[in-house]
């Protein structure tokens, strides 16, 4: 889910995300972002248009609700982090920003007959499962496009039971066909040829299902000699895989977070206002334990089931219903007396769901038709209540937070002036030295390094690694503060000689001696392998051997499943006889043996027949990943003007005070 979730942000085209969010907008929010009397209310202007820190604010709150329910509400701040979705949506917002000036460029206009039609064929349905309400755009009767318009009067009405205002959804759907036509011009062009469409074909649909074993070094008990003469030469062979790393050497100007402490006031009132503006931040969630024996049935064996099930919930109490359970329940936790815990139960049907959420602790229900083939029996053994904790409880932690937030507003607001001042300049520690801060030289650092009670995490030194020479980046925010960082020498790889790097070359040659080694027992074990005709008798022979086979699926361009690739891996599995081991396969540490159970390789036949709807799928995969190439080479021609980073720091800080850590 995590890589599914990561991988959205990077590939959704602007359009796709104009959709999600009319999407979102389905989902009710308690609060907006309303920056304080005398504050600037602008987060970023970039290509001439003003972004308002209300607009980001919303859309962040939009998208982490969206993916909150892709993980059944257990969205935390750690998880916010790891995905930076506050991050990636400014980049979004930036990108559409962009694309919409260079679109506006071009004159595109939306005609109200398109806008007509994009609404009359606009179909959303949204189920919200704990209030057990439906948010609905469905704009035709019928809900299909061969139905009719609900009329003006009705669709008014339904984006009003949205809390949908209208000159906003309309203004939305202008922008999503602009976007739409704009990408038409950019990728309207594209085209596939029919050679590379045919790779791409046989390279999704050619498949061989096989079996696979695994021979490693280990097998090997010779002892294996290495010679001088043999280390020079692999050394002199793979010179360039002995490469120091690439080093880099900066200027870092850093404020650390406590140095600022005795800065800080915090009075009980501050804390207590905090606690009273921010009390949904500090509600316990509810929670039920849950256990079920489920007893199955058939057309036949329903009526007698349902008899023994009833007879059964007579029997039960609070004590013995868990070693019931481990008696006569068929369900998939019956070894552990039907215990879902807090949350596996979810998975229950809505019937039983409704039922759970009725009883309470240490209620037990009566038969239950799951509608999956079989009744259950619930008990409850725990329910706890949402709950607010009360104000002393958390006071700590409240003090904590706010201090933190208050360090990292006075942090930020000086890193934000010594940049301005410091962004341009050829050497950041002369020019430091005007401002009374302290600048740190680095050393020469490798990507990730730390630097020593500074920055244990290395992001310092991946900043390091973004910069051309001079450069100097904006503030980089680190555990312990924020810094600005200049990149004043590039240390260049160089060939170790072979007296420092004697250990690995010699590791390298031992590898190579064993995998040939390898190599000859491998042909004793295929050679065994293809003599037996049982499959039984197979299992036992690599039992015996200390081995196993691992079923696969292989497609052409594939790894054979965790081992490293191979450069001509296809020529060699898809020339396979089917039915038999293979030779040996080897590769750099290891060496395979394959059997290939069925192949599928498609033919012209094939080809043709699948053709038309194979080409629309890649183009369609073409045209998104150009457009999204057009969006990045696009953005290097606009600066951003203005970007109002305390403002942005102050949105993130309120959207995090909304999940848990």
């Amino acid at each position: 889910m995590l890589r599914k979730m990561r991988s959205d942000f990077k590939r959704y085209s602007w359009t796709l995300w104009l959709v999600i969010i009319a999407f979102l907008v389905g989902f009710s929010f308690t609060d907006s972002f309303k920056a304080g009397s005398g504050k600037e209310t602008d987060l970023f202007t970039i290509a001439g248009i003003t972004v308002s820190a209300e607009a980001y604010y919303t859309e962040v709150r939009q998208t982490l609700e969206y993916y909150s329910k892709q993980f059944n509400n257990k969205i935390s701040q750690s998880l916010i982090k790891q995905l930076r979705i506050p991050e990636q949506v400014l980049q979004r917002m930036i990108n559409t920003t962009i694309i919409r000036k260079e679109a506006k460029s071009l004159n595109l206009s939306v005609s109200d007959e398109e806008l007509s039609n994009k609404i009359k064929d606009y179909n959303i349905v949204r189920q919200d499962e704990q209030k057990g309400l439906t948010k609905i755009y469905i704009f035709r009767e019928g809900g299909h496009a061969g139905g009719r318009f609900i009329g003006k009067r009705k669709y008014e009405e339904l984006l009003a039971m949205n809390r949908i205002k209208v000159k906003e959804f309309e203004k939305e759907r202008r922008d999503e066909i602009t976007g739409e036509k704009f990408m038409q011009l950019v990728t309207g062009p594209l085209v596939i040829d029919e050679e590379t469409l045919r790779e791409d074909y046989k390279a999704e649909k050619d498949k061989v299902n096989l079996d696979f074993v695994v021979l490693r070094p280990d097998r090997i008990k010779e002892k294996i000699d290495v010679t001088d003469e043999e280390l020079n030469a692999y050394y002199q062979d793979h010179k360039e895989d002995f490469k120091t790393a690439e080093k880099r050497k900066g200027s870092v100007l850093v404020y650390k977070f406590d140095d600022f402490k005795k800065d800080i006031e915090v009075s009980e009132k501050d804390l207590f206002d905090y606690y009273r503006e921010n009390k949904d931040s500090f509600f316990v969630p509810g929670k039920m334990k849950v256990s079920r024996i489920f007893l199955k049935y058939d057309e036949k064996s329903r009526e007698d089931i349902l008899k023994k099930a009833e007879e059964l919930r007579k029997e039960l109490t609070p004590e013995n219903f868990a070693q019931k359970a481990r008696e006569v329940s068929q369900g998939a936790r019956a070894k552990q007396g039907g215990d879902y815990g807090y949350q596996d139960w979810q998975s229950f049907s809505d019937q039983e769901k409704t039922i759970i959420e009725g009883l309470e602790e240490k209620g037990i229900s009566t038969t239950i038709e799951t509608g999956q083939g079989g009744f259950s029996l619930i008990f409850v053994s725990e329910k706890v209540e949402k709950h607010q904790e009360p104000f002393d409880k958390v006071k700590d932690r409240i003090r904590e937070n706010f201090e933190g937030a208050q360090l990292n507003k006075i942090v930020q607001n000086k890193i934000g002036k010594a940049y301005n001042k410091l962004k341009d300049a050829k050497d950041i520690k002369s020019k430091a030295e005007a401002l009374d801060v302290k600048i740190i030289e680095t050393g020469n650092l490798k990507n990730g390094d730390p630097i020593e009670e500074v920055d244990e995490a290395g992001y310092i030194s991946r900043a390091l690694f973004t910069l051309n020479d001079g450069e100097v980046s904006r503030p980089v925010e680190f555990m312990k503060g924020i810094a600005i960082v200049q990149l004043i020498e590039i240390i260049k790889p160089e060939i170790e000689l072979l007296e420092n790097v004697k250990v690995q070359v010699k590791n390298r040659v031992e590898m190579a001696k064993k995998i040939e080694f390898l190599d000859k027992n491998s042909q004793k074990v295929t050679a065994k392998l293809n003599a037996i005709d049982d499959e039984k008798k197979i299992e036992k022979y690599l039992k015996d051997e200390k081995l196993s086979s691992t079923a696969y699926e292989y497609k052409r361009g594939n790894k054979l499943s965790y081992l490293p690739g191979k450069k001509d891996l296809d020529e060699i599995i898809f020339a396979l006889e089917e039915g038999r081991f293979s030779s040996p396969i080897k590769f750099e540490n290891q060496v395979a043996i394959v059997k290939v159970k069925s192949k599928k390789i498609m033919d012209d036949t094939d080809f043709e027949k699948e053709k038309t709807g194979f080409y629309n799928q890649k183009l369609n995969d073409l045209k998104m990943n150009f457009f999204a190439s057009f969006v990045s080479n696009a953005r290097e021609k606009y600066k951003i003007e203005k970007f109002n980073q305390k403002l942005y720091q102050e949105i993130q800080e309120r959207i995090m005070s909304k999940f848990n850590e």
